[in-house]
């Protein structure tokens, strides 16, 4: 197939329209983020994990970059916590529960994340996050 160089002409949201008629589905990105003195927009799919940084949120992301969010982590937890993506797993950590790889539940409970990282998960919040995860 041949890389098309057409412009892309945005249409509504969650689709890029193309010069030649046809369209891609786009994930519109949701979040905020402050990038050195800026602001740039980020898809929450892209999101590993929040976590408290002094009176901000740090979110760190599967590209292996963070960025601040100019909340309180109960207030980003406020906006997000509609969305089934995102659980609490700590009164100052939320995780992306697509980037789940797999539970620790014997002694120390644990979650270990796609990229390798490993995030402690307090008792009382276990049982929330095994009713996100399939268990088969």
């Amino acid at each position: 197939m041949k890389n098309l160089k057409t412009t892309p002409v945005y249409g509504t949201a969650g689709q890029i329209y193309r010069t030649d008629g046809l369209f891609l589905q786009a994930r519109v990105p949701d979040l905020l983020v402050r990038h050195n003195s800026d602001y740039q927009a980020l898809s929450s799919d892209k999101v590993l994990y929040f976590t408290k940084d002094g009176d901000a949120v740090r979110v760190y992301c599967t590209n292996r970059r963070s960025y601040t969010i100019d909340l309180s982590i109960s207030q980003l937890w406020l906006k997000i916590m509609h969305r089934q993506l995102f659980r609490k797993v700590s009164k100052n950590l939320i995780v992306n529960s697509n980037q789940i790889m797999s539970i620790k539940k014997n002694g120390r409970k644990l979650i270990f994340l796609k990229n390798g990282d490993e995030i402690a998960l307090e008792e009382h919040l276990f049982a929330n996050i095994m009713d996100t995860v399939m268990m088969v």
